[in-house]
């Protein structure tokens, strides 16, 4: 008997070195860059070509600083020293694409303490001109942008702090009209636009943080650019932050929602008909604030970084294709209060990474993504 527990504990104990070498093993997968400065308390990031070079550039809204930070990248993981553009009050998000069919990237902001959603027309050489300004009912925490009349021009959603999201459609000409406002719960600060019922329409799912609702409310595209409410899903504390992706392999669009409140994720397996399986739900940081899903190492499933605000962290979470998560979950250090995160491709077909936005810090950070595209790098199951 006693052979047999000692022959159970070797392979207990030789399965858990596997895992910790598998696990050190995507560790060694991201590598800080460099940390850049940009203006007061950043909070949202967007990447694009902004001057025309080929290569992805950075611009981050500072909601303290009633401004944006142009950070012009060399196509290598680094960036040139910030420019400054000044905007409206308590720029809190925004959001790039070309709204006016002129091949340069615009930006719509959302600015909170003006109460309006502002849009910048790019000259193509990282300068703006100013555009029309959209005055909203409460201050906009939040917006998308998304082809939701399937036109073929960018459409806009934005989060309003009145419980309510404003649909405004595209013109074409950098121009929008307000389409519809939908009625949600207490403040939404996060949308997912998704084809989550698969009909080639684009539908949207908001996450409302208010300490009355903590939970997810959906709606369905109609093609026209108006959207049904059609059923809400009960997350964990405080959602702040929701996003999409499969997680399980089957082909259907999973919700992942970030709660601020008691530090965890809530996954909801999708079911493709635009409604969700009971959430799974996983530990993260103190005070996780936003996520990005992505194939980190390179398996072909998707996975999750996550920042954490309280704690100054990254947590990654390494998928295992069937909606959980391996653990422990691999943690990184950031600057203080990290904000936001996307992933960034340094020029088109290149270099891969992270771009993290630090509030508490006034700046960016950049880790570089060192596994090519054909490293497979996979964990023992568990």
């Amino acid at each position: 008997m006693l052979a047999i527990i000692f022959l159970g504990f070797l392979i207990l104990l030789q399965g858990c070195t596997r895992e910790d070498s598998a696990f050190r093993e995507i560790g060694r997968l991201i590598t800080p860059v460099a940390t850049y400065a940009v203006g007061t308390n950043p909070t949202s990031i967007a990447a694009g070509d902004f001057n025309g070079d080929g290569v992805t550039d950075l611009l981050t809204t500072n909601i303290s600083g009633n401004s944006l930070s142009l950070l012009v990248g060399n196509g290598d993981g680094t960036f040139q020293d910030t420019t400054t553009v000044q905007v409206g009050n308590l720029p809190r998000a925004l959001v790039a694409s070309d709204c006016n069919s002129d091949r340069h990237l615009d930006l719509a902001l959302a600015n909170a303490g003006s109460q309006e959603v502002t849009i910048l027309l790019g000259k193509g050489d990282g300068t703006f001109r100013s555009g029309d300004s959209y005055p909203t009912h409460r201050s906009p925490l939040a917006i998308i942008i998304s082809d939701l009349n399937r036109d073929r021009k960018a459409d806009l959603a934005v989060a309003l702090k009145s419980d309510s999201v404003d649909i405004m459609l595209g013109n074409g000409d950098g121009t929008f009209k307000k389409a519809q406002t939908l009625e949600v719960e207490d403040t939404p600060t996060s949308i997912a636009p998704a084809d989550f019922n698969q009909d080639g329409i684009i539908d949207l799912a908001v996450a409302n943080n208010g300490a009355m609702s903590n939970n997810v409310s959906m709606f369905i595209g109609q093609g026209d650019g108006t959207f049904k409410p059609s059923g809400q899903y009960r997350t964990g504390m405080r959602p702040l932050f929701i996003t999409t992706g499969d997680f399980t392999g089957d082909g259907r669009l999973d919700l992942e929602v970030v709660n601020g409140v008691r530090d965890s994720l809530s996954l909801f397996p999708g079911n493709g008909d635009g409604t969700f399986k009971a959430p799974i739900d996983f530990g993260a940081g103190t005070g996780p604030a936003s996520c990005i899903v992505l194939d980190i190492n390179g398996d072909g499933l998707m996975d999750t970084a996550v920042v954490n605000n309280l704690s100054s962290t990254m947590t990654l979470l390494i998928g295992k294709g069937d909606g959980t998560f391996y653990f422990p979950p691999i943690n990184y250090q950031t600057e203080a209060g990290p904000f936001s995160i996307i992933q960034v491709e340094f020029k088109h077909g290149g270099k891969k990474g992270l771009a993290v936005v630090n509030n508490a810090n006034n700046s960016i950070s950049i880790f570089a993504l060192n596994a090519p595209p054909t490293t497979v790098t996979r964990l023992p199951n568990s």
